[in-house]
C-alpha cells in the first residue's frame, strides 16, 4: 500500500472568540492530517466548528494558538505579504455565499482573480475562457451573474477558485443553495477535479455530498469525534456508500 503524503497538518490548533463576558472555544487542541489527493469531507452539527476550521486551514482566519503546517511551512510564521501570496497562489476557496461581483460579466468575475498573479492580460483571458468552457459555461461568458442560474453561478465560483491553479481547493457548503439537479452537477465537477489529483477539503451537511469524499472527519464541540475512510468514489456504489455514511453519522448523534 502506498503511503499518502500529508499536505496539511494541525497541532494543538485552537480558536477562541471573545465577547464582553467570556471566551467561546470553537476549535479545541485539534490534531489532524489532510492527505494529498484526498477529497476530505468535514461534517458536524451546527456550531461544531466546521467553517471555522476551514477558515483556519486556508489562512482566512487567525488561530488563537497551535499550528497549521503546509509541509515545512507554518501559517502562523508567515508575514502578511507571504500570507497574501499563499492565499493567492496555493489555495482556492468556494464560499458558502457565491459572492460574484454583480456588475462584472462571468468572464470578468474569473479574470479579475486570475490577474492577481500579474500575468499577461491576454493569457489570463484565454485561461479563463478555457476553464469556463470546461465547466460548461461557454455560452455564458459575457452575461452578468443575474442573467444565469444559481447552478451556473456556483460553477463560476468554482472557476474563480481554480483559475490560479491552486494546490488545494476548499469548499464551504457549495451545494447548500442549489436544487438537487444543480447540486448533483456541481458534485460531478468536484469529483472530476479530484480525479485529476487536486486535493479538496469540503464542509457539508448533505449526506449525498459527503458520499463524494474518500474520507469524512466528524467534528463535535471543536474536536474530532470520528474519522471514516470510504475509498474511491464510484457512482455504482452510491447506495451502499450512503448507508455506510448514514450509520457513521447516526452513531455520532447527527
Amino acid at each position: 500500500m502506498i503511503e499518502k503524503k500529508i499536505c496539511i497538518e494541525t497541532k494543538n490548533l485552537c480558536k477562541t472568540y471573545y465577547n464582553s463576558k467570556q471566551g467561546v472555544h470553537v476549535i479545541k487542541n485539534l490534531d489532524m492530517e489532510i492527505y494529498e489527493g484526498d477529497f476530505t469531507i468535514i461534517m458536524g452539527v451546527s456550531g461544531s466548528g466546521k467553517t471555522t476550521l476551514l477558515y483556519l486551514l486556508s489562512a482566512l482566519d487567525e488561530m488563537t494558538s497551535g499550528e497549521v503546517n503546509y509541509g515545512e511551512r507554518s501559517i502562523s510564521e508567515m508575514k502578511p505579504n507571504e500570507l497574501v501570496d499563499f492565499r493567492r497562489n496555493e489555495i482556492g476557496y468556494i464560499f458558502q455565499g457565491i459572492n460574484l461581483v454583480p456588475y462584472l460579466s462571468v468572464l470578468e468575475n474569473v479574470a479579475v482573480i486570475g490577474k492577481l498573479k500579474n500575468r499577461k492580460n491576454s493569457d489570463v483571458v484565454e485561461n479563463c475562457k478555457k476553464l469556463l468552457c470546461e465547466l460548461g459555461l461557454e455560452d455564458e461568458l459575457f452575461r452578468l451573474p443575474s442573467e444565469i442560474s444559481g447552478g451556473q453561478q456556483q460553477r463560476v465560483a468554482v472557476a474563480r477558485a481554480l483559475i490560479n491553479d491552486c494546490d488545494i481547493l476548499f469548499a464551504d457548503e457549495p451545494t447548500g443553495a442549489l436544487n438537487t439537479s444543480q447540486g448533483g452537477n456541481l458534485l460531478d465537477i468536484l469529483s472530476n477535479i479530484n480525479d485529476k489529483n487536486k486535493s479538496i477539503v469540503m464542509v457539508t451537511h448533505d449526506l449525498k455530498a459527503a458520499c463524494r469524499g474518500n474520507r469524512i472527519i466528524y467534528l463535535k464541540d471543536g474536536k474530532i469525534h470520528g474519522d471514516l475512510s470510504l475509498g474511491e468514489f464510484r457512482i455504482e456504489d452510491l447506495e451502499d456508500r450512503e448507508q455506510t455514511v448514514y450509520n457513521f453519522l447516526r452513531k455520532r448523534g447527527w
